[in-house]
């Protein structure tokens, strides 16, 4: 049944409200933080050691690339070849789409478009599902490094202040609880796809599973028996985890101690740091921030206070993080432009 041209095009005006929306939360984030304080960030700014961009971009393109190998090792699994430059630039590509399509996973969506549009017949269900997984590893790795930092960091926690928002200690401590509850949640949800037959073994779930296979015609089974792939390699899976948590997520930690030292900044450590940028990602993911920017930025910025970092300073390095972020992913809108990969791509 052909779809309603009128109907396509509300959701189409619906996304792109939500889109600008966003958009003016998170500058309205940004402005209000550096309104409190424009005359210290913009003296740090002004004092801010260049030469220091140059290790920061570095590390953050070499996460970016990181990710790319972690994708193409985990569709490697499932039978799906994709070459070294094909991995690389679709992954940049995610990045470029992840920033400017109004949607959380738009990223992920034109990854699967492209990917699947290249994918031989049969393969098709298996490429979109490795991407999937990437994510999924990804998550795994995050929850795993947020459930290792969060703990030795409550005392620093315990210190955040947010401006024009009264926190009492009781309240702090139910943000920490909040934290461990939604770290614990995403590493259930992560890892549920994986015993999947534990849940076929319930008459509601399995006739839920078998209902969805004949609506969509098998599929349901196809990602099922691709997760049961996964699990034969688990040798894969873990060392995409590992990985991902000093290669990934520390690294991207790495990147603002980077700038912090651009900065000449004090009073930052090495936990507080890791704190602020971990807790902040996974801020970040709450899709009402476009890219994360802005709840990001905030989470960061308390909790970098918080740790003994001026203010300011802190104000600063965040943001000069997020414009190198921006920056870094509208780079990666080079590769949609040539898309070396799709030269590169041979049905097998």
């Amino acid at each position: 049944m052909p779809s309603d041209p009128d109907s396509s095009h509300a959701v189409t005006i619906r996304s792109v409200i939500f889109f600008v929306l966003k958009i003016l939360l998170a500058g309205g984030i940004v402005y209000f933080l550096v309104r409190q304080q424009r005359d210290a960030v913009l003296a740090c700014l002004k004092h801010f050691n260049c030469i220091y961009l140059v290790p920061a971009a570095v590390l953050y393109f070499g996460h970016m690339l990181v990710c790319s190998y972690r994708w193409r090792a985990l569709a490697g699994v499932l039978g799906v070849r994709l070459s070294v430059m094909e991995a690389v630039s679709l992954t940049m590509q995610g990045y470029f789409f992840s920033l400017v399509m109004p949607s959380a996973i738009g990223g992920d969506l034109v990854k699967i478009g492209v990917l699947s549009a290249r994918s031989a017949p049969g393969t098709k269900v298996e490429g979109a599902f490795s991407i999937l997984m990437d994510r999924i590893v990804g998550m795994i790795a995050m929850f795993l490094l947020l459930l290792a930092v969060t703990a030795p960091a409550i005392p620093i926690l315990l210190k955040v202040e947010v401006p024009g928002l009264p926190l009492s200690r009781g309240m702090k401590w139910f943000g920490i609880g909040l934290i461990y509850l939604c770290t614990l949640s995403g590493l259930g949800a992560s890892v549920a796809i994986f015993f999947h037959r534990l849940f076929r073994k319930v008459p509601f779930f399995n006739w839920c599973m078998d209902l969805g296979d004949r609506l969509t015609k098998g599929m349901v089974t196809r990602v099922t028996d691709a997760a049961d792939v996964y699990c034969s390699r688990p040798k894969t899976l873990l060392n995409c985890i590992w990985t991902s948590i000093p290669l990934v997520h520390i690294l991207v930690a790495a990147v603002f101690w980077v700038l912090v030292l651009g900065c000449g900044a004090s009073g930052a450590t090495v936990l507080s740091i890791l704190a602020a940028v971990t807790i902040g990602n996974l801020i970040g993911m709450i899709p009402i921030f476009p890219a994360g920017i802005g709840g990001r930025d905030l989470v960061v910025i308390v909790i970098l206070a918080a740790g003994g970092m001026d203010s300011g300073d802190a104000k600063t390095a965040q943001l000069l993080y997020t414009a190198l972020m921006i920056f870094a992913n509208l780079a990666a809108g080079i590769f949609f432009l040539l898309d070396p990969g799709r030269k590169g791509r041979r049905h097998e």
